[in-house]
């Protein structure tokens, strides 16, 4: 076991006396010292945090660089009931949901809070009763902090309501951490039946969507770790009947509302761009991964029908070859027909989705498209009996 203590520099000489206090305190139990001062203030500054919030990153961060340094299993901190209780109040009136209202965990991964489950009184006592000696912080005494105008302010009021109101909160937060789980069993029972992944988006079936119990309620879960907020996630709930194609985003993700489900992809820090392939080239992996083979058209060919696989006449074909994405207007003579016919309305008969619409893409030689790679190629392109040479080009998705 070692002890660890966190010296802020927010309160000048007394910080400097908690931390000499904590050292002396570690020496009687004959344990590893620890201690780290923070530029607390610079570092909020910088990251744009409330003191509380730069704290509590700091704290924690260091606490897990010194749990991997000495191979421990665990953090231990000394949080008690009344921090829990106070959570509680400040997470209702912030809005949140029933998450927020369950209090400070027990164990939060390798964190863990060994006397949650005492109030302050009862540490108090128990200090008082054994003579251990103990520092108080003088901004604890401050309401200018959030949780010390509850701890200060506004719990002391439902004390003279109820003498016992911290056993009953303590309890109501049992309660509520239960309901949790039970709404987290839910939610993920209806994210199997509504939600499909898929390597480049997540679809939820909006007609899977419209029989869960509360439609809101679980599109907003479904929706909470792409970074969508509640305003947001009412919003396209309310516009489910409208036209598919309309978009929202996140600050990381975009969400379309496509003819059946709702698609959210990442948000791609980049553009995809075009690629000319030589006729020296075997394998690309720029914008896509394709592999390129020339084979003799003789009794050893053997065609292989899987959409991933393209075989052309390689006479008819002109290098350098080149990828792109789909533009509007693109047309070709998908193989088995005759006529020409648009790529947006062969996409839209095949049922492709706004998300793999945007990453399709073709191959052409000069300026004619051979393959709707992956899909479809070209029939002006496809070997006969009198092909003597083959293009055998592979999609590795």
């Amino acid at each position: 076991m070692a002890i660890a203590h966190c010296n802020f520099g927010l309160r000048g000489a007394e910080s400097d006396a908690d931390a000499e206090f904590v050292e002396q305190s570690a020496k009687l139990f004959s344990e590893i010292f620890y201690v780290k001062r923070f530029e607390t203030n610079t570092y909020a500054k910088t990251n744009k945090l409330s003191v509380e919030e730069a704290a509590r990153n700091l704290r924690y961060e260091w606490f897990e660089e010194l749990r991997q340094q000495l191979d421990f299993e665990f953090i231990a901190t000394a949080h008690h009931a009344d921090d829990s209780i106070e959570t509680f109040f400040i997470n209702l009136t912030a809005g949140t949901g029933l998450r927020g209202l369950t209090g400070i965990k027990a164990q939060n991964n390798n964190i863990i809070r060994p006397i949650l489950s005492w109030t302050k009184v009862d540490i108090l006592k128990y200090c008082n009763v054994h003579k251990i000696e103990f520092r108080t912080d003088s901004t604890n005494l401050e309401t200018n902090y959030l949780r010390n105008k509850f701890r200060l302010d506004i719990l002391p009021k439902f004390v003279e309501l109820n003498p016992n109101f911290r056993q009953t909160m303590t309890k109501n937060i049992e309660i509520l951490s239960d309901v949790e789980k039970i709404y987290t069993q839910a939610i993920q029972i209806a994210k199997n039946q509504c939600l499909s992944k898929s390597k480049y988006w997540v679809e939820i079936s909006i007609s899977e969507l419209l029989k869960t119990v509360t439609p809101k309620t679980f599109l907003f879960e479904f929706l909470r770790e792409f970074g969508f907020n509640p305003t947001t996630s009412e919003l396209i709930l309310e516009n489910l009947n409208q036209q598919s194609g309309k978009q929202y985003f996140s600050e990381t993700h975009r969400l379309i509302r496509d003819r059946e489900a709702l698609l959210i992809s990442e948000i791609e820090p980049y553009e995809i761009s075009e690629r000319f392939v030589q006729v020296s080239d075997i394998e690309i992996d720029t914008p896509i991964k394709l592999r390129l083979e020339f084979l003799e058209n003789n009794s050893d060919f053997k065609f292989n029908r899987d959409s991933n696989f393209a075989f052309f006449d390689a006479e008819k074909i002109s290098f350098p070859l080149k990828i792109r994405q789909i533009h509007e207007g693109d047309a070709f003579v998908p193989f088995g027909m005759k006529g020409k016919k648009n790529v947006s309305d062969l996409l839209i008969d095949l049922k492709i989705n706004r998300f793999q619409k945007e990453h399709c893409f073709v191959m052409t030689t000069n300026e004619t498209i051979l393959w709707l790679v992956g899909l479809r190629s070209d029939d002006r392109f496809k070997i006969t009996s009198e092909t003597k040479k083959i293009l055998k080009v592979e999609y590795l998705a």
